[in-house]
């Protein structure tokens, strides 16, 4: 026999992921993402881009459609919104390959100087370990 209570909550309850509306500390209600998801399955009545008669769908079809209909117009967010999603994001390319001795002088010239020469002792010591 399972034991249940405040200790000992049945294992099918017992984790968050296991209780998709359950609460969190401080928060009440259900959270933003699943208020959002139930406002794009709701049904609305849009007009077909294609055939451009009223008919009755989604609210996120609605978008998509609009979203296709802009990026045909040439609206480069809504193509770059589109092409992030099919082919995903393109990576970052770092421009600038730089030793380590490079970025190191490049991090003591934003060192601020006290006038006793730290910095002149530091950039010395480091071409003596070069």
């Amino acid at each position: 026999m399972e034991k249940v209570g405040y200790k000992h909550p049945p294992i099918a309850t017992r984790f968050p992921v296991n209780r998709p509306y359950a609460p969190r500390l401080g928060h009440k209600g259900p959270l933003l993402t699943t208020l959002l998801k139930k406002f794009l399955a709701k049904k609305i009545n849009y007009e077909d881009p294609e055939t451009q008669k009223i008919i009755k769908g989604r609210v996120k079809d609605a978008i998509l459609w609009r979203l296709i209909l802009n990026a045909t117009q040439g609206e480069h967010s809504a193509i770059k919104e589109i092409l992030d999603r099919i082919d995903g994001k393109v990576a970052e390319v770092i421009k600038e390959v730089k030793d380590d001795s490079a970025l190191l002088n490049d991090e003591i010239e934003l060192i601020p100087s006290d006038g006793n020469g730290k910095i002149n002792r530091i950039k010395k010591y480091l071409k003596k370990q070069q």
